[in-house]
């Protein structure tokens, strides 16, 4: 396909495809706009996630935009962000809550909205540690972080615990991913070895998985698909689980045509409208054969 900023697929099995402010489904012929406003501070971020049910939020180049509906169209918040994962997440009754990292002098804020149109009404919560790099949210705002070079931080809203995820011991990831199946943060490790960390909500505990990586690449983003099976994605590798992570297999192996360094970049998994397993990239989509 051509080159995108962004692809991803929402929980009815469409496409969608962001370039610069146009964002289309499936190929539109003429996409939806969103509306900017002052630049982020912090640019170079990029999501897009899809809830099932019709909510929708997507950070573009730091900004976060947020949908409240499948009705609706996606609107711009007074927000910018520089943290990867999900860092935000639907309220568990109405509005939206979201980390926001982009005052380096004054450090990151939860920052939450109980209004029906997630542009306004925002109010920040707490200030968080400087050093946060990703996170994800859940109904409640309880916050998966990553902070301090990578040590897996929770903060729970629901029963007030703060601390290190046991089961990380302690070591640094690189990734952090969330999916309605569960929060997944990965590293790679020494001798093709590759470290999960996973649970199936941040109420639930967490449980540390090691296996053999099948790529010598980095690890970019691992993702649990449903219970059983778990998708990693490195830079030149799309790699399956069908275990929970304990085993991973190649199931896609880029070769440039013109032999470069291009990677996989910022990748999405999601089932198209056909039931088939996918993973949308900027430069197209790994699909399985098998419907």
């Amino acid at each position: 396909m051509e080159r995108a900023d962004l692809r991803a697929i929402d929980d009815e099995g469409h496409l969608w495809t962001l370039r610069g402010d146009a964002l289309s489904r499936d190929g539109d012929a003429r996409p939806a706009r969103l509306e900017a406003e002052l630049p982020c501070p912090s640019p170079g971020t990029w999501a897009l996630e899809f809830i099932p049910g019709g909510m929708a939020a997507a950070v573009v180049d730091g900004r976060f935009y947020v949908r409240a509906s499948r009705a609706t169209s996606f609107v711009v918040t007074p927000i910018c962000t520089d943290l990867g994962g999900a860092p935000w997440s639907p309220g568990a009754h109405v509005g939206w809550g979201v980390v926001a990292n982009a005052w380096r002098a004054v450090g990151p804020g939860l920052l939450i909205t109980r209004e029906a149109n997630p542009a306004v009404g925002w109010y920040a919560v707490t200030a968080l540690d400087r050093s946060i790099t990703a996170g994800v949210l859940d109904g409640s705002q309880s916050l998966l972080s990553l902070i301090n070079e990578g040590h897996l931080i929770l903060v729970d809203q629901r029963q007030t615990v703060a601390g290190e995820v046991l089961a990380a011991r302690g070591e640094s990831f690189t990734t952090l991913s969330r999916t309605v199946a569960g929060v997944v943060a990965a590293h790679d490790a020494a001798d093709a070895w590759r470290v999960l960390v996973t649970s199936r909500s941040l109420s639930e505990d967490f449980v540390r998985v090691e296996s053999r990586r099948d790529s010598s690449s980095p690890t970019r983003s691992v993702v649990a698909v449903d219970l059983a099976r778990f998708i990693a994605v490195t830079d030149d590798s799309v790699e399956l689980s069908v275990d929970r992570g304990r085993t991973f297999r190649t199931a896609l192996r880029r070769s440039p045509p013109d032999g470069g360094g291009a990677a996989f970049e910022r990748p999405h998994v999601g089932r198209l409208r056909d039931g088939r397993l996918a993973v949308a990239t900027r430069d197209g989509l790994a699909v399985d054969r098998c419907r």
